[in-house]
């Protein structure tokens, strides 16, 4: 109750504040007050005290109170946010139209904010705004700060891309195609085709090629190759190589309807034959070469493989390299590509490992992961082991835990243990048997060979779920 009285304290307090306000300082009349003086009081406590400096700010039509007054549209009262959409009704004037480049972030807010419907509030300030004698005022204000929001530009593009001519939005386009915007250029690049004339288009899908962003390449190579054809192909060969696989698929896509697959894969094979000093290491040629030919790609995952010293290949292509040798070959030869990926010192290699086992490869026997995982000597390359010996039996996974406890000096990786033992703990919780003898017996002498190493309260619990299972006594 104590919370509860207090609550109403403040709510009082809160109450008496207005009135003291509204009993002093609202003695002298109201329009010797200035629009600074009343801003003053737009975030006070109070709502009564909100909306009568809303009211008053709206009757003086000071364009440096219209930023707040857009706060106001989101208030946690219903009667401010009232005032506030008469006091903004009142700024949808051309002679108050400099006051809006400020308050355009307060837009954007509006556009995430949920106490309300603002949508017919926005609507009518959209219809304001987006006259052509209006938007040219906004754009003459494009470097203030308040205009530099991501929102509000974009916001203000559309606008004036809504008032411009043909020359004007050509223009547009022209600067956002190949920009760092991934926003702009997207936006930009899906426009080029409701401009007229094909040299035009042509000319600005050629640009967005130039994009540092795969999806803008992509697709204009995909519209080129449609409606030009003879360009298509031949930026097709161009960007076969390209380092997005989307752009990849469309340039490989035109070179299978045109032809010049030849050319490129020419290319490719050069590219593989040094992946060091290639492009992207290689990568795009080898994913093109697995394409094209995907008969040979293990001859020449296995040839990238057997480089060393300095002709050996970029970790991206080892790791693709391995991703192909371990996906397609068999019995042995798989483990042994599968250790080949684990011994890697590259983590992005290491991966390929841990997401063929996660996908129905047999993970190595603990005796065979744990020395090439510790050796790494990173708190990622253990991790990792721990991913793997998930997919070992139940108490298998139980007894190497056992033996790291044992193994490994304390403090290093002491942390996971004792997770990775309530995970395995938690498995057991959905009703497992004991295992045979001598399993059973190894676990018990490890268990009891990991009392120091264990914290007190673990071990407790584990106990308890070891003695329901019937690997060991129950308790007395």
């Amino acid at each position: 109750m104590g919370g509860f009285h207090r609550a109403c304290r403040t709510v009082q307090e809160n109450t008496m504040n207005w009135k003291h306000w509204y009993q002093t300082l609202r003695e002298r009349p109201a329009d010797t007050w200035d629009a600074s003086a009343w801003m003053t009081h737009l975030d006070a406590p109070s709502g009564f005290e909100r909306e009568e400096a809303t009211r008053a700010l709206m009757r003086l039509r000071a364009p440096e109170a219209l930023p707040g007054l857009m706060k106001r549209l989101n208030d946690w009262v219903p009667q401010v946010r009232a005032a506030a959409r008469e006091a903004i009704h009142v700024y949808l004037d051309d002679a108050l139209l400099a006051a809006w480049p400020a308050a355009l972030p307060g837009l954007a807010h509006l556009l995430r904010a949920r106490r309300a419907d603002h949508g017919p509030m926005l609507s009518a300030i959209g219809d304001f705004l987006s006259q052509p004698h209006r938007v040219r005022v906004l754009l003459a204000h494009r470097q203030a700060a308040a205009m530099r929001e991501p929102l509000v530009l974009r916001w203000l593009t559309t606008l004036e891309w809504n008032a411009a001519d043909t020359a004007t939005r050509q223009a547009m386009l022209s600067l956002r195609v190949d920009g760092a915007d991934i926003v702009d250029a997207l936006w930009a690049v899906r426009n080029i085709d409701s401009l007229d004339g094909p040299a035009a288009r042509t000319a600005l899908w050629l640009k967005a090629l130039d994009s540092p962003h795969g999806l803008v390449r992509a697709h204009a190579l995909r519209r080129l190759c449609d409606a030009a054809s003879d360009v298509g192909a031949a930026m097709a060969i161009r960007f076969a190589l390209d380092g997005n696989p989307g752009v990849r698929a469309v340039a490989l896509a035109q070179l299978r309807k045109s032809g010049g697959t030849e050319v490129v894969s020419d290319l490719a094979l050069t590219q593989l034959q040094d992946p060091s000093r290639a492009p992207r290491g290689a990568v795009p040629a080898f994913h093109f070469m697995a394409a094209i030919d995907h008969d040979g790609t293990l001859a020449r995952a296995e040839q990238l493989m057997s480089r060393i010293g300095a002709d050996r290949p970029r970790a991206a292509l080892r790791a693709i390299a391995l991703q192909h040798l371990i996906g397609f070959a068999k019995g042995a030869a798989k483990d042994a590509w599968l250790l080949r990926a684990l011994q890697d010192p590259s983590t992005t290699v290491q991966r390929v490992a841990v997401a063929a086992v996660e996908n129905g490869a047999d993970a190595p026997a603990p005796e065979v992961l744990w020395p090439v995982m510790l050796h790494h000597g990173t708190p990622s390359a253990f991790q990792r082991g721990l991913r793997i010996q998930r997919h070992w039996g139940i108490w298998v996974q139980f007894a190497a835990l056992l033996k790291l406890l044992g193994t490994i000096p304390p403090g290093v990786y002491h942390e996971r243990l004792p997770l990775a033992l309530e995970r395995w703990m938690d498995l057991t919780r959905r009703g497992v048997m004991p295992p045979p003898e001598p399993q059973a017996s190894e676990l018990r002498s490890l268990w009891a060979a990991s009392a120091d190493a264990m914290p007190r309260r673990l071990r407790r619990r584990m106990d308890f779920e070891l003695s329901g299972i019937g690997l060991l006594p129950a308790p007395r």
